[in-house]
């Protein structure tokens, strides 16, 4: 991917900057702060009954190891493609971690991202767009955009929660093109699912809605809002654009200890 040393440039010279807390300019689509810290989940709506039942630890859902791969098919778009993604574990800045590196797209794109874990959670930090000649962008968030969140599972279904957090973007130059604030709500639509995508049937699922909260009369993006299967075992098995139609299911997948449950 030509994804040398130079490439994390851009990180180091605006990790003060993020763990700082400095903000510029927020962008005026995006959602303006809540009261609360940036990072802490609110609960704003949820379900009389009881926790959802099956929670299972950050490692079955969201199954983030040293070498593991799963392949994805990709339709809706303007055209079909496959795309890899690979994990291994890292040191970033100090701190364990996981780099997770897709193939490209029709748009020749490919990312590199690291996810931390943080309690609960499983926190994008990075982010890095590539072509074939190098870097495009890199992205910062603090403390960081929610892959996957136990905290899901006990919402009810129907319950929603809300994450905040700080986004920077830097050109390859290393100029700033964006520093904002981000909101997004969560939204647990199924509890227990059975799934049935290129990779065969998977059960004890989930279905998770995620839609960005923009200041109102701003023009929502096509990827505002998604849905999101997990499965035991397995991980993200379905992801779905619900504005622009596009889907992403599994092809395949294989974790250090094996091929992913079913």
């Amino acid at each position: 991917m030509g994804s040398g040393p130079k490439l994390w440039v851009v990180f180091l010279a605006n990790a003060a900057l993020l763990s700082g807390g400095g903000c510029g300019q927020e962008d005026p689509n995006s959602a303006p702060r809540n009261p609360g810290a940036l990072g802490t989940s609110q609960t704003s709506t949820g379900a009389a009954g009881a926790p959802a039942p099956g929670a299972a630890p950050i490692d079955d859902f969201y199954p983030l190891a040293d070498g593991a791969m799963w392949v994805y098919s990709h339709t809706g778009g303007s055209a079909a493609w496959t795309e890899e993604v690979s994990v291994r574990a890292i040191d970033f800045g100090g701190r364990a971690a996981f780099e997770m590196s897709d193939t490209p797209g029709p748009s020749g794109i490919s990312t590199v991202q690291v996810v931390v874990l943080d309690g609960p959670r499983a926190l994008r930090v990075h982010k890095q767009e590539l072509d074939n000649t190098g870097l495009i962008a890199a992205m910062e968030y603090a403390p960081g955009f929610p892959r996957y969140d136990e905290g899901w599972h006990s919402l009810g279904q129907g319950g929603s929660m809300t994450f905040d957090y700080n986004r920077v973007e830097h050109d390859a130059a290393g100029a700033l093109v964006s520093d904002e604030v981000r909101s997004h709500s969560y939204q647990l639509m199924s509890v227990t699912e059975s799934i049935s995508v290129p990779a065969g049937t998977f059960d004890d699922c989930f279905q998770v809605r995620r839609e960005r909260l923009r200041v109102a009369g701003t023009t929502a993006g096509s990827g505002d809002i998604k849905t999101f299967w997990f499965c035991a075992g397995v991980g993200k098995v379905r992801e779905r654009e619900e504005l622009s139609g596009k889907l992403e299911e599994l092809v395949s997948c294989s974790l250090p200890t094996g091929p992913c449950a079913r």
